[in-house]
């Protein structure tokens, strides 16, 4: 029992520090502004190269190489879309590309490579989006359990 508890211990204090694949910003701007064209310039001044998206309501980001290890790379891909009265969401798409051309979505986001969406909360607050965080920061400031 003792060294089950170890074990435990052990490996959840070398488990890595995860965050959700999305992150949430205010739309504090006037009623009038274009969210969309807001949103592409903000990309744009935090050099995400936007693509074509699968519908209208969505801009979309060409995939950034992240980190680079041996035999993959990782890479983002952000996908934002205003929601409904003034909140915008950004969802990021994490995938592994492997030196074979092979493509494989990761299903978490590690907090280091969160760290390099940095730059576009600057340029998204630049544009009037006040970055709200995710659902877990929000609950975790506002004292609830």
């Amino acid at each position: 029992m003792l060294l089950a508890g170890i074990v435990v211990t052990l490996v959840g204090g070398c488990a890595p520090s995860l965050s959700p694949l999305y992150r949430d910003y205010r739309d504090e701007a006037d009623a009038g502004a274009d969210v969309y064209s807001r949103i592409e310039r903000a990309l744009d001044a935090a050099e995400w190269s936007t693509r074509d998206a699968v519908t209208d309501n969505v801009v979309a980001t060409e995939p950034r190489s992240i980190r680079s290890w041996g035999i993959y790379s990782v890479e983002i891909e952000l996908e934002v879309v205003p929601l409904a009265g003034n909140h915008v969401r950004v969802f990021v798409n994490p995938y592994r590309h492997f030196f074979q051309g092979t493509r494989r979505k990761v299903p978490y986001l590690r907090n280091s490579w969160a760290r390099s969406l940095r730059d576009l909360t600057e340029s998204l607050e630049a544009e009037g989006l006040t970055y709200e965080g995710t659902a877990i920061q929000r609950v975790r400031e506002a004292g609830v359990r």
